[in-house]
């Protein structure tokens, strides 16, 4: 048990009027009578709280009923940790949901008091996310995807696809997740009668239907999230492998690149990388952007896709480069 847990209990012990004595404290939380008197130091120098001994009971005791422990106790780590996700809600555009994470943060700097320690302005100024470009959505789009997938009903919204064009969709949102700058719904859609995933920023209209559906008992998001590189998903999971020479190999052995990654060493330095994945035109893009230090070796139909690409690139770069 941490400290924050041990503050925790002593102040349920203190407030339920139970008078506990440092002694049954120590016994309670699993640590000795040093401790506790430490604790007891922390709550009544950093957060004010009037706790004293009372020698009738031989217990400790609030001499104001009113004081309260803030309510959110937060580590330094816990602190800058939801600090900097601001900048990842900033990564999202222009949703508002910046505005709303960041009046969160600071009502929860405000109620830890002299708990916030953390210099939150010097650590804004010495940090900065680098993040991927975003898709901005409407804030009230989420809200009602949201609103819509606790209560079970189903939504009835206007889509602009890939394709560019718009057509109305009754789909069940079974999941919401952020992923690669975009925030996305994995929903059953009544139109193709499977289960997609929608970029929310391409919602133009939305509206809650009174219909509601059931969710399939084998749904499970994270599982569907493990057969997916970065953001798209295909239809069949496939064993990737991809060959980095040993100058890349380095670089790639830095990063978690799947959940379910294998690395395997080679004699030459370079790495092996195994992973499964559905979606292979991302998996593509992502292996051709390490150019010539990169060769997939599994599926074949990954193998083929990528040739096909550098078959395509190499008549525009057999030209003069400085005509259009």
């Amino acid at each position: 048990m941490d400290q924050m847990q041990r503050l925790m209990e002593i102040d349920r012990q203190v407030r339920a009027g139970k008078k506990p004595s440092p002694k049954a404290l120590a016994e309670m939380l699993g640590t000795n009578r040093r401790q506790i008197f430490l604790d007891r130091k922390r709550l009544v120098e950093e957060w004010g709280a009037p706790l004293v001994y009372e020698r009738q009971s031989g217990g400790w005791v609030y001499t104001d009923p009113t004081w309260v422990l803030p309510t959110a106790l937060m580590t330094e780590g816990e602190l800058v940790a939801l600090f900097q996700s601001i900048d990842i809600a900033l990564s999202l555009g222009n949703s508002g949901m910046e505005q709303h994470l960041a009046s969160a943060i600071a009502k929860i700097v405000r109620s830890l008091g002299e708990v916030a320690s953390v210099d939150l302005n010097a650590l804004q100024q010495a940090t900065t996310q680098s993040l991927p470009p975003a898709a901005p959505f409407k804030t009230h789009v989420l809200l009602l995807l949201a609103r819509a997938k606790s209560a079970r009903q189903q939504v009835n919204m206007l889509y602009d696809s890939a394709s560019s064009q718009l057509s109305w969709r009754v789909v069940h949102p079974y999941h919401l997740y952020p992923v690669s700058g975009e925030c996305q719904l994995w929903a059953w859609d009544e139109k193709r009668g499977e289960p997609r995933r929608f970029n929310i920023a391409r919602i133009k209209q939305l509206e809650i239907k009174k219909e509601r559906f059931t969710l399939p008992s084998d749904f499970d998001p994270e599982a569907h999230r493990r057969t997916v590189f970065w953001a798209e998903a295909g239809y069949s999971v496939h064993q990737i492998a991809v060959r980095f020479d040993a100058y890349q190999a380095r670089y790639i052995r830095e990063r978690i690149w799947h959940p379910d990654q294998v690395p395997e060493e080679c004699a030459d330095g370079g790495l092996i990388l195994r992973f499964p994945a559905s979606g292979l035109p991302e998996v593509a893009r992502w292996v051709l952007g390490y150019g010539r230090h990169a060769r997939v070796l599994e599926p074949p139909e990954l193998v083929a896709m990528v040739r096909e690409h550098l078959n395509a690139m190499l008549p525009q770069y057999e030209t003069d480069s400085t005509t259009n």
